[in-house]
C-alpha cells in the first residue's frame, strides 16, 4: 500500500490538486521527474591531454571527486600504484598531502612532469617533493612475507630460450602477426619479426616465454626500452596504427585484459 501524504500547499492556499498522492508522485512534482543520477559521465578520450601511455590511466576529474568526497583538506592521500602521477595531481590540486609509490623507473619523470604542467606554478611543490630510491625501514619485526605477495627476481643464470625456439612457439601459439599492431609479414616469413619483451627487462621483466611478444621493426624501435607492450599499444592506438581486425581486439578486449591477439583466428 503506497504512502499518502498531504501536499503541503494546501494549507498556505495551494489548490489541493496534490493531497493524497504518493512520494513518487510528490517527487516528480518538487523534482520535475529528474533524480540524483548514482553514476558520474567524465569523459576521457585518447588524445586527452592528461594522457601519459599508461593503459589503466583514470581521469583527473574522476580522481579530483573521489577525494574531494572521501578526505579533508591537510589529509594524506595514499596511492602504491602511481605511475601515471593521476592521484599525485588531484591531491596537491585539492590541498591533500599524498605519498606516491611505483615500482617503474621512469614513473618519478611522468610524476615530476605532470605536475610542472598541470598545478598551479604558485604552489610550493617544487620545493616539497623528494624521491626516495631506498626501501623504507620494516616496522613488522622482520615477519615473513605473505607467499602470494613475494616478488620473485629473475635468476641471473637462467638458461635463455634460444631464439629461433623462441619464434617458433610464439608463432604456433599465436599466429605470425606483430602484437604491437596487427600487422602480418608478406609471404609467410617470420624473419620480419623481432621478439622483444612485454615488460621492460630493466624494470624485472624476465626472459621468460610468456614475458615474450613478436614485434614489427617500427613497433620495436619505438617500443625500445621505454614502454610495456600495452603502452606501445596505446601509442599505435593513438596514431591511428593498427590493422583493422587488431583494433577491433584492442577496443572490445585487449585495452582491457592484455595479453596476446590471436593471429590465427584472421
Amino acid at each position: 500500500m503506497p504512502k499518502r501524504i498531504n501536499d503541503p500547499t494546501r494549507n498556505r492556499g495551494g489548490s489541493g490538486q496534490w493531497r493524497g498522492a504518493t512520494d513518487d508522485e510528490l517527487n516528480q512534482r518538487y523534482t520535475k521527474g529528474k533524480l540524483v543520477p548514482d553514476w558520474w559521465e567524465i569523459t576521457f578520450g585518447p588524445n586527452s591531454p592528461e594522457r601519459t601511455g599508461y593503459p589503466t590511466q583514470k581521469p583527473l576529474k574522476l580522481y579530483k571527486r573521489m577525494i574531494a568526497a572521501a578526505s579533508n583538506e591537510g589529509d594524506i592521500v595514499l596511492d602504491p600504484f602511481a605511475g601515471c602521477a593521476t592521484t599525485c595531481v588531484a591531491a596537491e590540486q585539492l590541498g591533500r598531502q599524498w605519498i606516491a609509490i611505483d615500482i617503474e623507473e621512469e614513473a618519478k619523470v611522468v610524476i615530476l612532469d605532470r605536475l610542472a604542467r598541470e598545478v598551479d606554478a604558485s604552489m610550493a611543490w617544487k620545493e616539497i617533493v623528494g624521491v626516495l630510491t631506498e626501501a623504507p625501514e620494516r616496522t613488522d619485526d622482520g615477519e615473513p612475507v605473505a607467499p602470494e605477495l613475494v616478488l620473485e627476481s629473475p635468476k641471473k643464470n637462467a638458461p635463455k630460450i634460444p631464439l629461433p625456439v623462441l619464434r617458433a612457439r610464439l608463432i604456433a601459439g599465436y599466429g605470425l602477426i606483430c602484437q604491437g599492431c596487427g600487422w602480418v609479414p608478406p609471404w609467410g616469413d617470420d624473419s620480419f619479426l623481432e621478439a622483444d619483451h612485454m615488460k621492460p627487462s630493466k624494470v624485472g621483466g624476465e626472459d621468460k616465454i610468456d614475458n615474450r611478444a613478436l614485434l614489427c621493426p617500427p613497433c620495436n624501435g619505438k617500443k625500445s626500452f621505454r614502454w610495456s607492450l600495452q603502452e606501445l599499444r596505446g601509442k599505435r592506438y593513438e596514431e591511428n596504427r593498427m590493422t583493422d581486425a587488431f583494433l577491433a581486439w584492442w577496443e572490445t578486449e585487449g585495452k582491457w585484459n592484455g595479453g596476446f591477439f590471436d593471429g590465427r583466428l584472421g
